[in-house]
């Protein structure tokens, strides 16, 4: 029996919901008070995750959320509502996948087709399903502290140079409660917090049932915490410059000169940047892969090279890295991704609620 830790699970939790978003100014459009409204949205993305996620988990502790929605809503309205997650899960690896192959052009291997290097991440991350979910979650447990070392250097490298002024944050909310919490809300729950969404495919192969929220919410807080502190450091290693576009943290790390010795440590958050993409975009593809085994009996081995191939082919749909960034923060967290990380899950919390636990027969 597939079986991971709490460790395990933590790590995995924090590293996802972490990803890539330190490298950019979440809520941008609030400025100095971005900081502000990402705390608003990691509360928020809290209450979800305590209130709708777990409960759903906790009711039905061995069972993924394709079994769940398929035992209260039935065979047909439960597969349709699989189905959109499917699509969900597979868009969203897709998203990660186009994203790590144009930010390598950008940054690092400028003369590189763009189809080759998405095909050795889509064949790298499909290898890592294939092993299973222990395998993936023990990388996480290795990766974490690596990457928060990186982060650790980053900071103090700013803090040693003088980059790091608090006062860039001031004045504090120089803006109304409103506007601050409508630049938080609901993109910043989509995007990063209520990502946790796709764990609903994994809770489920916790080796401990009954630390599993204590564990969850735990790993989310600490995430949270870190983005907003992120956000801060942005904010006051750039001051207005943290929200012009691209990668803000790549700027910022771009400007570290210590004794004219230690320089050039953009290179550190290209490999944040890369840790953070792969295993948000492994995780997604491999809750897709273990949501359609579900829904058709066929054993999830046998779906990773298949759906590996619509992964990569499916990744060609941008036309470029300009298109593919507007269709993710004007449309994706705005209007779709809501649906599937609020929306959906709290139907199905509120059809759990009515229906009660269905006797063993109905569950057939």
């Amino acid at each position: 029996m597939v079986r991971i830790s709490k460790r395990q699970l933590a790590s995995m939790i924090i590293l996802f919901e972490v990803g890539s978003s330190p490298l950019f100014l979440l809520a941008s459009e609030a400025k100095q008070d971005a900081w502000i409204a990402v705390s608003m949205a990691m509360l928020a993305g809290l209450a979800l995750l305590r209130f709708v996620f777990l409960a759903i988990q906790k009711q039905e502790p061995d069972r993924n959320l394709v079994e769940i929605s398929r035992r209260y809503m039935g065979p047909y309205l439960g597969y349709v509502f699989s189905g959109a997650f499917v699509l969900y899960f597979m868009y969203s690896s897709m998203r990660n996948v186009r994203e790590f192959g144009d930010l390598t052009i950008l940054y690092l291997l400028p003369g590189t087709p763009l189809g080759f290097i998405m095909f050795v991440l889509v064949f790298t991350t499909s290898y890592a399903v294939y092993k299973g979910v222990e395998v993936l979650f023990r990388v996480s447990e290795f990766l974490l502290p690596l990457v928060f070392l990186i982060y650790f250097l980053l900071f103090a490298a700013f803090a040693v140079t003088g980059l790091f002024k608090l006062e860039r944050l001031l004045p504090v909310l120089n803006q109304d409660l409103l506007t601050i919490a409508d630049a938080g809300l609901p993109e910043v729950i989509s995007f990063p917090f209520g990502e946790v969404a796709v764990f609903l495919m994994f809770w489920k192969y916790s080796s401990d049932k009954k630390r599993l929220v204590s564990v969850s919410v735990l790993a989310y807080v600490l995430a949270g915490v870190f983005l907003v502190g992120t956000t801060v450091v942005l904010i006051a290693v750039l001051g207005p410059l943290a929200g012009t576009g691209g990668i803000p943290m790549m700027l910022a790390a771009s400007m570290i000169e210590l004794s004219r010795v230690v320089e050039r440590m953009d290179p550190l958050v290209v490999l944040l940047l890369y840790t953070g993409v792969i295993m948000k975009q492994t995780l997604y593809f491999f809750g897709a892969v273990l949501a359609v085994s579900t829904m058709t009996r066929i054993p999830w081995r046998r779906l990773v090279f298949p759906m590996g191939v619509m992964l990569y082919l499916s990744s060609f749909a941008f036309r470029s890295l300009m298109q593919h960034v507007w269709v993710g923060f004007k449309l994706n967290t705005k209007y779709h991704f809501p649906i599937f990380t609020i929306l959906l899950p709290i139907v199905l919390w509120l059809v759990m609620r009515i229906r009660g636990k269905p006797k063993p027969e109905q569950a057939k």
